[in-house]
């Protein structure tokens, strides 16, 4: 499936608050250890296509890597960098975590494993940059210390 493609029937959308998490390569050509997205013209994944998915505030897309970068996954993980500690980060605290919460995870986790085990960069990205990414992920369990 085509990026933009996929980003215009996300945007379609109609949730007041929408969060898309993309573990996926800049050019799609799926090399051992990394994995991707068709993307047509093989440049990466801009931000122009990347904002398709921002529909209003609440909306918030974070990326594995930047465009120009591969997104690897580990052996040792059984899971991509990106997806694994993505799970790490959305299983930490009583509360669910807020956007920000989980990106401060990921872009200091992601970067430092892939360097550690790849010898190369991967940097997780989000949009809007600039947004107070307050939205919480998930609900608090039923029968947590919250309930009445």
């Amino acid at each position: 499936m085509e990026y933009e493609d996929f980003s215009r029937k996300v945007a379609l959308i109609k949730a007041r608050r929408k969060i898309a998490f993309l573990d996926t390569c800049y050019s799609g050509q799926a090399k051992p250890g990394a994995k991707g997205l068709f993307i047509e013209d093989g440049h990466g994944i801009e931000d122009k296509t990347a904002r398709l998915f921002l529909s209003g505030e609440g909306t918030y897309v974070v990326t594995s890597s930047k465009s120009s970068e591969r997104s690897f996954e580990s052996e040792s993980l059984h899971n991509g960098y990106f997806t694994y500690y993505l799970i790490e980060a959305l299983k930490k605290g009583l509360e669910p975590p807020t956007v920000r919460q989980v990106f401060d995870v990921l872009s200091r986790e992601v970067p430092a494993a892939v360097l550690k085990d790849k010898g190369v960069l991967q940097h997780p990205q989000i949009l809007p940059e600039d947004g107070r990414a307050d939205v919480r992920i998930g609900v608090a369990a039923v029968g947590s210390s919250k309930d009445p």
